[in-house]
């Protein structure tokens, strides 16, 4: 696995987490669990894209 994989890859796993995070406290009744998720959701996909965004802006020069 290259590099630029597995910095996806991690991100990705980020947002997976978060995606745990959020149906654990959504099916154990924690709002404040889901809203966490939710946060670690939408900050690993944020991550995610940008570090896609600057991978191939490398491979493109």
């Amino acid at each position: 696995m290259t590099r630029e994989q597995k910095a996806l890859f991690q991100q990705l796993q980020l947002t997976g987490l978060g995606l745990v995070i959020g149906l654990a406290g959504f099916f154990l009744n924690h709002d404040e669990m889901v809203w966490i998720g939710l946060a670690v959701l939408a900050y690993g996909l944020v991550r995610t894209w940008f570090i896609a965004k600057i991978i191939q802006k490398a491979k493109d020069e």
